[in-house]
């Protein structure tokens, strides 16, 4: 099984992001919270694959754009948990 690695830098996630875009599939998870606000703030996404597990911390002000190309990326199949309050977000 991989190690978890922490992903609380740009160029962390530029890497990790570059590194699972070679999977054919990713497992991915978010985390938010939901409490003192109108709108849920997301506070941690976790995406795997067979290779490496990585935990991004978003509210280390991050720069999200190397995540968000990885997750619209059509050649590879994600499989989400509980998907329907990770895509209300």
């Amino acid at each position: 099984m991989p190690a978890v690695n922490l992903i609380s830098t740009d160029a962390a996630l530029r890497q990790a992001c570059q590194t699972l875009a070679a999977s054919p599939f990713l497992a991915v998870d978010t985390e938010f919270v939901r409490e003192y606000n109108y709108y849920p703030q997301l506070c941690l996404v976790q995406v795997a694959s067979a290779e490496l597990v990585v935990c991004i911390d978003p509210m280390c002000g991050l720069d999200l754009a190397p995540l968000r190309e990885l997750l619209y990326a059509p050649h590879s199949i994600k499989v989400m948990h509980a998907a329907h309050q990770d895509l209300e977000a």
